[in-house]
């Protein structure tokens, strides 16, 4: 990334052969993009890339797309940050440049990849009397997720891992099948820790409008979360 981030017309981080510190608030943030220091870039993609991939993997199927978004999304902020006019903060500024690439990218995959395995048509939980769990073992593993995971340990035994493995498996899923503006804002508050003012201001919508996408996606994930685990107890039983 660093690599890649080289190849602009910035000047070098350095100033009189000393490293430039770490900008401690946004405008320093912003004042050291401006001047091109690689300290600013490093901690903008320390504070911001892991975000960053996550959204880009709900408009992508591939991994490797999403992280060519990001990496195309840190180029366009390295280029043009010279013309940022600070109508929001520069994480909204820089998440909106994501989400448009993002959204494109997703659209090219679609057209070159049309039969793609990723994309689901729902999603399903086990069904009472089938207790392989082959069916969801061989799907992606993915990013833990701070709020499904609970706040008293789930088990200590093998198999108790392995069900909340699995639980977060298929509340990835879940997430990745809800309607776009649902699931993008429940990764954005749920996931990331934004604000509702920040979600609000990156997808240009009204509070309440937020809260209402919110309150869907929550429902339909703790309903999905609940029938997979009556089919746990199911498959338990037997």
């Amino acid at each position: 990334m660093t690599a890649a981030l080289g190849e602009g017309s910035k000047a070098s981080a350095t100033s009189g052969g000393r490293p430039s510190a770490v900008p401690a608030t946004e405008s320093d943030l912003i004042a050291g993009l401006c001047r091109g220091e690689e300290a600013a870039y490093l901690s903008l993609i320390q504070r911001h890339s892991a975000s960053m991939l996550r959204i880009a993997k709900l408009y992508v199927a591939s991994h490797a797309t999403a992280e060519d978004v990001v990496q195309e999304t840190f180029v366009a902020v390295w280029n043009g940050v010279s013309r940022f006019e600070k109508r929001s903060s520069l994480k909204t500024w820089m998440f909106q440049i994501l989400t448009n690439r993002a959204r494109t990218a997703g659209r090219v995959e679609r057209r070159c990849i049309p039969n793609t395995g990723l994309a689901l048509r729902g999603v399903e939980g086990p069904r009472p009397g089938n207790s392989s769990r082959g069916s969801r073992g061989n799907l992606p593993p993915p990013r833990p997720m701070p709020w499904t995971i609970p706040q008293q340990p789930w088990g200590r035994t093998a198999e108790d891992r392995l069900v909340a493995a699995e639980a977060a498996t298929f509340i990835h899923l879940a997430i990745k099948n809800l309607p776009p503006a649902q699931r993008l804002v429940i990764s954005l508050r749920d996931v990331d820790s934004w604000t509702a003012a920040e979600v609000c201001q990156l997808l240009d919508i009204s509070s309440n409008n937020q809260r209402v996408l919110l309150h869907r996606a929550r429902v339909t994930l703790r309903q999905q979360l609940e029938r997979f685990y009556m089919y746990e107890m199911a498959d338990a039983s037997r």
